[in-house]
């Protein structure tokens, strides 16, 4: 059933200096889970879990704690990020930082939390596409890209202080960043001044951001419009068994009105009715792929009045009839 876009980049520049600095990756590939043919590719892309299980598995064999730091000179977003070049272009530091943190959805799922009051601005992040505690070379990374990134305008910048949920650094660490690194912490966050943040940048160029802009928001909205479209999906698939979802009961499931639900809807050109039959007939698939059920019970699972209602809908999407399309599958009887 549906689920959460769920990839995040690896660069192949990474994979290369990670085989410089430890050597065959092949071996740790194997270990975290994840077939080596993705290291064939030209910008890999993991499901979160794997690029947690890759990271940790680097930590595992690195001998060298501040790699983190210097992989692809401290900026190891860039080459896979649209975000991450977006910001070179905006008015102040302050400015990029919120426009990451509203595109960087587009990339990953690794969501850049941007707190800022007139005397310090907080950079922190968290995955939404799990709960596990993220493995401290990728907290090392993007904070090294955002200090690169800011250090390319005004070298001489430093942070207020760093601070990290993990119990100590290794020495270096701190003179990397020029700051005060605060260990044993709740969140891991990276503290400037705000004032620093609000200096103008000299590459600000609001001709090609009044071109990026409203594709990144066009992006953004495709990207809310396949979110609210798994999200009636998977509820829609879980009020099977028996019955027809309405679009009233998948409204109230979601805590809105019925009104407010048909307007995403119609926001995003998506059609309840549709996705209905969508989830339905990928039920269908599922349940006749299996020798569990034969065609009139899972004609009242999907909640169809009978085999004949259901027969002819399928026959509709399909083309064939449900009994031929499971000897087709090479499934059952």
């Amino acid at each position: 059933m549906p689920k959460r876009n769920d990839k995040v980049p690896l660069p192949r520049s990474t994979l290369v200096q990670l085989n410089q600095e430890i050597g065959s990756l092949i071996g740790i590939m194997q270990e975290a889970g994840i077939s080596p043919v993705i290291l064939a590719q030209p910008c890999p892309m993991l499901k979160t879990i794997d690029y947690f299980s890759f990271w940790r598995c680097i930590e595992k064999y690195n001998q060298d704690g501040l790699l983190g730091l210097r992989l692809d000179n401290g900026n190891h977003y860039g080459i896979c990020d649209p975000a991450v070049m977006m910001m070179q272009h905006s008015a102040t530091f302050l400015d990029a930082l919120n426009l990451l943190s509203r595109y960087k959805k587009l990339v990953c799922p690794q969501a850049v939390k941007i707190q800022s009051d007139s005397h310090q601005t907080l950079i922190s992040t968290h995955w939404t596409t799990t709960e596990q505690s993220e493995p401290m070379m990728i907290t090392d990374m993007f904070f090294a890209t955002i200090h690169s990134l800011l250090r390319h305008h005004y070298p001489n910048v430093t942070p207020l202080s760093i601070e990290l949920t993990r119990q100590s650094v290794v020495e270096g660490y701190a003179e990397h960043f020029g700051c005060t690194i605060k260990t044993g912490c709740e969140y891991n966050r990276l503290i400037y001044r705000t004032e620093v943040l609000q200096k103008p940048l000299t590459a600000h160029n609001p001709y090609l951001l009044d071109l990026l802009i409203p594709e990144f928001e066009n992006a953004l909205l495709k990207q809310a419009g396949d979110v609210l479209k798994q999200q009636i999906k998977l509820k829609i698939y879980r009020n099977l068994n028996g019955s027809k979802p309405t679009l009233k009961t998948i409204a109230d499931q979601l805590f809105l009105s019925e009104r407010t639900l048909q307007r995403q809807l119609n926001k995003h050109h998506l059609s309840f009715q549709q996705l209905l039959n969508e989830t339905r007939f990928e039920a269908a698939e599922q349940l006749l792929q299996k020798n569990e059920m034969n065609i009139g019970e899972i004609a009242f699972y999907l909640g169809y009045q009978d085999i004949h209602a259901f027969s002819r809908a399928f026959r509709r999407w399909y083309g064939v009839s449900p009994n031929q399309w499971r000897k087709q599958n090479n499934t059952l009887i």
